[in-house]
Protein backbone atom coordinates (compact mmCIF):
# COMPACT_ATOMS: atom_id res chain seq x y z
CA UNK A 1 0.00 0.00 0.00
CA UNK A 2 0.51 3.62 -0.72
CA UNK A 3 -0.01 6.70 1.35
CA UNK A 4 0.46 10.47 0.84
CA UNK A 5 -1.01 12.86 3.15
CA UNK A 6 -1.33 15.43 -0.07
CA UNK A 7 -2.69 13.38 -2.09
CA UNK A 8 -6.24 14.92 -3.21
CA UNK A 9 -9.47 14.25 -4.94
CA UNK A 10 -12.13 16.19 -6.79
CA UNK A 11 -15.68 15.05 -7.98
CA UNK A 12 -15.36 14.45 -11.63
CA UNK A 13 -18.97 15.76 -12.62
CA UNK A 14 -18.95 18.85 -10.48
CA UNK A 15 -15.21 19.45 -12.08
CA UNK A 16 -16.69 18.70 -15.37
CA UNK A 17 -19.42 21.08 -15.35
CA UNK A 18 -17.19 23.54 -14.20
CA UNK A 19 -14.94 23.40 -17.17
CA UNK A 20 -18.07 23.83 -19.60
CA UNK A 21 -19.44 27.00 -17.57
CA UNK A 22 -15.96 28.37 -17.64
CA UNK A 23 -15.28 27.98 -21.34
CA UNK A 24 -18.73 29.32 -22.45
CA UNK A 25 -17.40 32.37 -20.50
CA UNK A 26 -14.96 32.67 -23.03
CA UNK A 27 -17.06 32.51 -25.78
CA UNK A 28 -16.90 28.38 -26.74
CA UNK A 29 -19.53 26.80 -28.23
CA UNK A 30 -20.60 23.13 -27.40
CA UNK A 31 -22.47 20.85 -29.24
CA UNK A 32 -23.88 18.13 -27.04
CA UNK A 33 -24.88 14.97 -29.03
CA UNK A 34 -23.10 15.72 -31.77
CA UNK A 35 -21.56 13.02 -33.40
CA UNK A 36 -17.88 13.17 -35.26
CA UNK A 37 -18.95 11.67 -39.12
CA UNK A 38 -15.49 12.53 -40.71
CA UNK A 39 -12.19 14.59 -40.75
CA UNK A 40 -11.91 17.22 -43.48
CA UNK A 41 -8.12 17.14 -44.83
CA UNK A 42 -7.21 19.51 -48.18
CA UNK A 43 -3.72 19.00 -49.15
CA UNK A 44 -2.18 17.30 -46.21
CA UNK A 45 -4.14 19.91 -43.77
CA UNK A 46 -6.87 19.97 -41.66
CA UNK A 47 -9.91 21.96 -42.52
CA UNK A 48 -12.73 20.96 -40.24
CA UNK A 49 -14.80 18.71 -39.72
CA UNK A 50 -17.90 16.62 -40.85
CA UNK A 51 -20.62 16.16 -37.86
CA UNK A 52 -24.09 14.89 -37.57
CA UNK A 53 -25.09 18.49 -37.49
CA UNK A 54 -23.48 19.31 -40.37
CA UNK A 55 -20.15 20.90 -41.47
CA UNK A 56 -17.94 22.63 -38.86
CA UNK A 57 -14.53 24.48 -40.70
CA UNK A 58 -11.95 25.06 -38.28
CA UNK A 59 -8.23 26.04 -39.01
CA UNK A 60 -7.76 23.46 -35.89
CA UNK A 61 -8.69 20.15 -34.98
CA UNK A 62 -7.80 18.21 -31.91
CA UNK A 63 -8.47 14.71 -31.45
CA UNK A 64 -9.83 14.13 -27.81
CA UNK A 65 -12.39 11.37 -28.64
CA UNK A 66 -11.83 9.55 -25.73
CA UNK A 67 -11.72 5.58 -26.15
CA UNK A 68 -12.88 6.52 -29.83
CA UNK A 69 -10.13 8.49 -30.67
CA UNK A 70 -8.54 6.10 -32.66
CA UNK A 71 -11.56 5.79 -34.82
CA UNK A 72 -11.49 9.52 -35.31
CA UNK A 73 -7.33 9.50 -36.18
CA UNK A 74 -8.58 6.86 -38.86
CA UNK A 75 -11.06 9.81 -40.48
CA UNK A 76 -7.53 12.01 -41.13
CA UNK A 77 -6.17 9.19 -41.99
CA UNK A 78 -3.79 8.78 -39.11
CA UNK A 79 -3.32 5.26 -37.36
CA UNK A 80 -2.69 5.14 -33.49
CA UNK A 81 -2.22 1.83 -31.11
CA UNK A 82 -5.08 3.32 -29.16
CA UNK A 83 -8.21 0.92 -27.68
CA UNK A 84 -10.97 0.74 -25.53
CA UNK A 85 -10.70 -1.11 -21.57
CA UNK A 86 -13.69 -1.74 -19.84
CA UNK A 87 -13.96 -0.62 -16.49
CA UNK A 88 -16.75 -1.15 -13.67
CA UNK A 89 -17.12 0.97 -10.33
CA UNK A 90 -19.41 0.57 -7.43
CA UNK A 91 -20.53 3.18 -4.64
CA UNK A 92 -22.56 2.08 -1.39
CA UNK A 93 -24.84 3.76 0.89
CA UNK A 94 -23.44 6.49 3.51
CA UNK A 95 -21.82 5.28 6.32
CA UNK A 96 -19.72 6.50 9.44
CA UNK A 97 -16.61 8.78 8.25
CA UNK A 98 -13.51 7.23 8.87
CA UNK A 99 -14.77 3.72 8.18
CA UNK A 100 -11.87 3.77 5.42
CA UNK A 101 -9.59 6.69 6.40
CA UNK A 102 -7.55 6.77 3.39
CA UNK A 103 -7.32 5.61 -0.75
CA UNK A 104 -6.53 2.22 -0.59
CA UNK A 105 -4.81 0.60 -3.69
CA UNK A 106 -3.50 -2.74 -4.69
CA UNK A 107 -1.12 -3.69 -7.11
CA UNK A 108 -1.59 -7.36 -6.25
CA UNK A 109 -5.68 -7.67 -5.36
CA UNK A 110 -6.16 -5.23 -8.41
CA UNK A 111 -8.15 -2.82 -6.67
CA UNK A 112 -9.02 0.09 -5.44
CA UNK A 113 -11.06 1.84 -2.67
CA UNK A 114 -11.83 5.46 -1.32
CA UNK A 115 -14.87 7.04 0.70
CA UNK A 116 -16.19 10.35 0.02
CA UNK A 117 -16.79 12.93 2.12
CA UNK A 118 -20.35 12.68 2.12
CA UNK A 119 -19.72 8.79 3.64
CA UNK A 120 -20.08 6.67 0.59
CA UNK A 121 -17.58 4.21 -0.35
CA UNK A 122 -16.73 3.96 -3.90
CA UNK A 123 -14.64 1.42 -4.99
CA UNK A 124 -13.26 -0.22 -8.61
CA UNK A 125 -10.82 -3.18 -10.14
CA UNK A 126 -9.52 -3.15 -12.81
CA UNK A 127 -10.51 -5.61 -15.90
CA UNK A 128 -8.66 -8.92 -17.34
CA UNK A 129 -8.50 -9.24 -21.13
CA UNK A 130 -9.71 -6.47 -23.15
CA UNK A 131 -13.55 -5.90 -23.94
CA UNK A 132 -14.09 -6.92 -27.50
CA UNK A 133 -16.36 -4.52 -28.22
CA UNK A 134 -17.96 -1.26 -26.83
CA UNK A 135 -20.48 -3.06 -24.26
CA UNK A 136 -21.00 -0.56 -21.37
CA UNK A 137 -23.10 -2.25 -19.28
CA UNK A 138 -21.73 -3.38 -15.71
CA UNK A 139 -22.23 -7.05 -14.55
CA UNK A 140 -22.75 -8.90 -11.57
CA UNK A 141 -19.80 -10.99 -11.37
CA UNK A 142 -18.13 -7.46 -11.00
CA UNK A 143 -20.72 -6.75 -7.67
CA UNK A 144 -20.45 -10.24 -6.26
CA UNK A 145 -15.95 -9.86 -6.47
CA UNK A 146 -15.69 -6.10 -5.64
CA UNK A 147 -18.23 -6.29 -2.59
CA UNK A 148 -16.44 -9.53 -1.38
CA UNK A 149 -13.02 -7.69 -1.49
CA UNK A 150 -14.41 -4.55 0.29
CA UNK A 151 -16.04 -6.95 3.46
CA UNK A 152 -13.46 -8.72 3.37
CA UNK A 153 -10.39 -5.40 4.07
CA UNK A 154 -13.37 -3.27 5.88
CA UNK A 155 -15.31 -5.79 7.64
CA UNK A 156 -17.47 -2.35 9.06
CA UNK A 157 -19.05 -2.52 5.62
CA UNK A 158 -20.46 -5.92 5.94
CA UNK A 159 -24.22 -5.46 5.71
CA UNK A 160 -24.02 -2.33 3.78
CA UNK A 161 -26.39 -1.65 0.45
CA UNK A 162 -24.36 -0.62 -2.80
CA UNK A 163 -25.96 2.53 -3.89
CA UNK A 164 -25.48 2.10 -7.90
CA UNK A 165 -22.50 0.72 -9.96
CA UNK A 166 -21.47 1.90 -13.69
CA UNK A 167 -19.09 0.91 -15.84
CA UNK A 168 -16.71 3.25 -18.82
CA UNK A 169 -14.04 2.98 -21.03
CA UNK A 170 -10.34 3.81 -20.82
CA UNK A 171 -8.81 5.36 -24.00
CA UNK A 172 -5.10 2.88 -23.87
CA UNK A 173 -1.94 3.34 -25.38
CA UNK A 174 0.73 0.24 -25.50
CA UNK A 175 2.96 1.63 -22.91
CA UNK A 176 0.08 3.45 -20.63
CA UNK A 177 0.83 7.01 -21.53
CA UNK A 178 -1.37 9.48 -23.60
CA UNK A 179 -0.64 10.62 -27.24
CA UNK A 180 -0.02 14.60 -26.97
CA UNK A 181 0.87 16.56 -29.65
CA UNK A 182 1.04 17.38 -33.92
CA UNK A 183 0.42 14.65 -36.40
CA UNK A 184 1.59 13.97 -40.13
CA UNK A 185 -1.68 16.31 -41.34
CA UNK A 186 -1.08 19.79 -40.17
CA UNK A 187 -2.68 21.42 -37.43
CA UNK A 188 -4.65 17.95 -36.56
CA UNK A 189 -3.64 17.29 -33.20
CA UNK A 190 -3.80 14.48 -30.68
CA UNK A 191 -4.70 14.52 -26.88
CA UNK A 192 -5.63 10.76 -26.23
CA UNK A 193 -4.33 7.90 -24.87
CA UNK A 194 -4.80 8.74 -21.18
CA UNK A 195 -5.23 5.06 -19.92
CA UNK A 196 -7.20 6.05 -17.10
CA UNK A 197 -5.31 9.12 -15.83
CA UNK A 198 -7.03 11.63 -17.98
CA UNK A 199 -8.61 13.37 -14.71
CA UNK A 200 -5.69 13.99 -13.41
CA UNK A 201 -3.19 14.93 -16.43
CA UNK A 202 -6.03 17.17 -18.27
CA UNK A 203 -5.41 20.33 -16.53
CA UNK A 204 -1.86 20.42 -17.63
CA UNK A 205 -1.85 18.64 -20.93
CA UNK A 206 -4.62 21.06 -22.25
CA UNK A 207 -2.40 23.94 -21.10
CA UNK A 208 0.64 22.85 -22.71
CA UNK A 209 -1.23 21.98 -25.66
CA UNK A 210 -2.46 25.24 -26.29
CA UNK A 211 0.45 26.89 -25.91
CA UNK A 212 2.14 24.56 -28.31
CA UNK A 213 -0.88 25.62 -30.96
CA UNK A 214 -0.95 29.03 -29.85
CA UNK A 215 3.08 29.53 -30.98
CA UNK A 216 4.40 29.73 -27.79
CA UNK A 217 6.60 27.92 -25.32
CA UNK A 218 5.07 24.82 -23.56
CA UNK A 219 5.68 25.23 -19.72
CA UNK A 220 6.78 21.54 -19.97
CA UNK A 221 8.30 19.23 -22.79
CA UNK A 222 6.12 16.89 -24.47
CA UNK A 223 7.55 15.77 -27.60
CA UNK A 224 7.98 12.17 -26.23
CA UNK A 225 4.41 11.82 -25.91
CA UNK A 226 4.47 12.02 -29.77
CA UNK A 227 2.30 9.37 -31.38
CA UNK A 228 5.01 7.91 -33.85
CA UNK A 229 7.01 6.74 -30.58
CA UNK A 230 5.64 3.15 -31.14
CA UNK A 231 6.23 2.91 -34.74
CA UNK A 232 9.87 3.79 -33.06
CA UNK A 233 9.44 1.37 -30.40
CA UNK A 234 10.37 4.34 -27.59
CA UNK A 235 8.03 2.98 -24.99
CA UNK A 236 7.59 5.07 -21.99
CA UNK A 237 7.19 2.33 -18.79
CA UNK A 238 6.72 3.61 -15.48
CA UNK A 239 6.65 0.66 -12.71
CA UNK A 240 4.13 1.79 -11.01
CA UNK A 241 0.53 2.47 -13.20
CA UNK A 242 -2.95 2.47 -12.33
Amino acid sequence: FFFHDRDGHADPFLTTFAYLEAAKRLGVVCHRFTECTGILVEGGEVRGVETSRGTIFAPVVINCAGPYAQFVAAMAGIEIPNWSERHEIMITEPVAPGVCPCMLMSFSGNYYIQQRPHGSIICGMSPEGRPVDFENKTTWQFLEKMSGVLAKLLPRTRGIRVARQWSGMYDMTPDAQPIIGETDVKNFYHSTGYSGHGFMLAPVAGKILAQHIAGRKPDIDFSMLDYRRFARGEHIMESNVV
